[in-house]
This record gives structure tokens, C-alpha cells and sequence, in this order.
């Protein structure tokens, strides 16, 4: 795309992209002639289609991962996602607006045992927005497991009064079978302390179109959303989710926070140019975020990917986007 090695040339709606090589490219011509992105409704598709030599690449979940590990035939990838999932709660909705309920969300959801379970410890739980270490400032609240707490902050709050049993929407756009079980680990575990979620899964397009719509949209679809946002390498990733200059249609922040220390300070570790001083002012907005949760944060999961041993020269990045153009896709090629 722009100036890169390949250029647009088909898209067939829900089942593939297709670029064509840019033969001008300043780099060289690039060794394939095409690349093909397609699209499938389940990751077990894409692993049957990647096995069956009709795709060289795709992203696996952790199970599917193992079991290419011992396969000749294949290279797993895998590392940091830079993806900080999250339970976010809709500000426009009333029953968030304590912040003793938010407390007793984190307290209530046992996300070590999700990661060890889930996520074969593959995964970093996250007390704000990012889990590097230079990111993290000292005296954080661990949030620890205790449904007990949960329960106690809950009746301070007067959760009976403010919603009592009635049903919450949790709204995703992960469809895999990892989602889902995060999904019901996380409706069980908030059951126990009296919170009643109601999974809907959609697809991207579907729930962009609910949380992104303007005006006066129906908040209670999306009261409550399990999400990721990008967290990294730059820390300012999260900016267009929280800040309340943000608000669609100016960013991502479909929760409509407004939280005003928590926007100051990521406005003051935007506008940071010292090198000295930037890891602190990140730090701040990591402090702001475990202190008035303007989401339940869960944690950073490792990505994987698997690719053909048939590729030659091939780079894919975990992290958002997979192929930044140090990835050099004008050297891919096939055997």
C-alpha cells in the first residue's frame, strides 16, 4: 500500500484480499507475484487450510501452537502480543459509575487461573494498561482474587438498589473457543458475587457498528465489552481508548470515559519530549488506571502464528498489524 511492495488489486467480500506485487517498487520487485489474505469463519478452518497446504500462514490458538511444535512440516512464532485485554464498562450506563463497582469486578475475576487454564500461562495479568515492567510504578494494587471483597464493596455500593440480578450485556468481537470459554469463566466467577452478564458474540463489522455508533445509541448492548487495545512498543496505544477527546468519532474510546486525572495524564505522557522523564509519565497513566479503573483490566497473552517451512525469507511480528515494514515482504517467496 502508499509506497510499499505491494499494491491493491481484488477484495471479494468475507473471503479474501488480494495484492498484486508493485514491480516499481524502490526495493526491488518483490519475489511473489501475489499475496492473498483470506478470511475464515473459525481459527480451526484457517489450521485445517494451513495443514492442507492451502494457506502458508496463520494465527493459532495456544492448543493448536503445541501441536505444530512438533511438526517438521512447520515454524511456530510466538511472543508478546502487545495487546492489553479488558472488560470495559460503558460510562454512559449508571451501573458502572462507582468506582466500587469496578473494584469489586477486578476482585471478583480469579485471572491467574484464566491464564494458567486458558491460556496455558501464556499470558501477563494487567493491574493498568500495560505490563512492562519500565511501564509499571511502584505500589500498584494487585487487585488479587477475593469474591469475598467483591461482595463487600458491591453492598457498600448498594448494588441490589442500583441493578440487583438483572442481566448485563458482555459484548465481544473474539469468536474463537479460547473467547468463549474466557467468556463463561468470567460470567461464572462475576455470578458468584452477584454481577449477571450475558455473553453476545458478533462478528467485527457487527460490533464496531453497535459501539461506534453516534448520537444516542442503545448503551445497554454494549454496557459491558471484552476487548483488546494495542499497549505497545509505544505506550500510547491506549491514548484513543481512554482519553475523552477520544470519543467517537475522534477515537476509539467507545466507552465514552471521561475521566478527567486519567485524561490529563495521558495528555502530560503524550506531550513528554524528555527521554529522561517519558517512562514516568507513563508510569502515571498506568497509576491513574489502577486507581480509578476505567476498565477492568485482565491481562497481555502471548500471539501465536504458524508458518509453512516452505516460506523463504518470511517475518511476521506478534504484535498489532504482524508486518511492519521492517518485515521486508518484497524478500517472501515459496518453495
Amino acid at each position: 500500500f502508499g509506497t510499499g511492495p505491494f499494491k491493491f488489486n481484488r477484495y471479494v467480500s468475507d473471503q479474501y484480499v488480494e495484492l498484486a506485487a508493485d514491480d516499481d517498487y524502490r526495493g526491488g520487485k518483490p519475489k511473489a507475484d501475489v499475496l492473498i489474505n483470506r478470511y475464515f469463519e473459525s481459527p480451526a478452518a484457517a489450521v485445517a487450510a494451513l495443514r492442507a497446504g492451502e494457506i502458508q500462514f496463520t494465527y493459532v490458538e495456544p492448543d493448536d501452537a503445541v501441536s505444530f511444535k512438533s511438526d517438521s512440516n512447520f515454524k511456530v512464532i510466538e511472543g508478546a502480543s502487545y495487546v492489553v485485554n479488558y472488560i470495559g464498562l460503558n460510562q454512559k450506563v449508571e451501573l458502572f459509575r462507582d468506582v466500587r463497582v469496578r473494584q469489586a469486578i477486578m476482585y471478583a475475576i480469579d485471572r491467574n487461573a484464566i491464564i494458567e487454564s486458558l491460556y496455558g500461562g501464556a499470558a501477563k495479568p494487567a493491574n493498568c494498561g500495560y505490563v512492562a515492567p519500565h511501564l509499571l510504578p511502584e505500589g500498584l494494587e494487585t487487585y488479587a482474587y477475593d469474591p469475598a471483597k467483591a461482595k463487600a464493596l458491591l453492598a457498600e455500593a448498594g448494588w441490589d438498589k442500583i441493578n440487583g440480578d438483572k442481566p448485563i450485556t458482555l459484548l465481544t468481537y473474539y469468536g474463537s473457543p479460547q473467547a468463549a470459554n474466557v467468556m463463561a469463566a468470567i460470567q461464572s466467577m462475576l455470578a458468584e458475587v452477584g454481577i449477571n452478564v450475558v455473553p453476545r458474540v458478533v462478528d467485527t463489522p457487527t460490533y464496531n457498528g453497535i459501539v461506534y455508533k453516534e448520537g444516542t445509541p442503545d448503551w445497554n448492548a454494549f454496557a459491558m465489552v471484552y476487548a483488546g487495545l494495542q499497549n505497545g512498543p509505544n505506550p500510547a496505544g491506549i491514548s484513543p481508548g481512554l482519553n475523552k477527546s477520544q470519543i467517537p468519532p475522534a477515537g476509539f474510546n467507545t466507552m465514552r470515559i471521561e475521566f478527567d486525572d486519567l485524561s490529563a495524564a495521558l495528555d502530560a505522557a503524550l506531550g513528554q519530549t524528555d527521554p529522561a522523564k517519558i517512562d514516568q509519565s507513563w508510569q502515571e497513566v498506568c497509576k491513574v488506571m489502577n486507581k480509578d479503573l476505567p476498565w477492568a483490566t485482565l491481562w497481555v497473552a502471548n500471539r501465536y502464528g504458524v508458518a509453512s517451512n516452505k516460506l523463504r525469507d518470511f517475518v511476521w511480528t506478534p504484535a498489532p498489524a504482524g508486518g511492519p515494514f521492517a518485515a521486508h515482504p518484497e524478500r517472501w517467496d515459496i518453495q
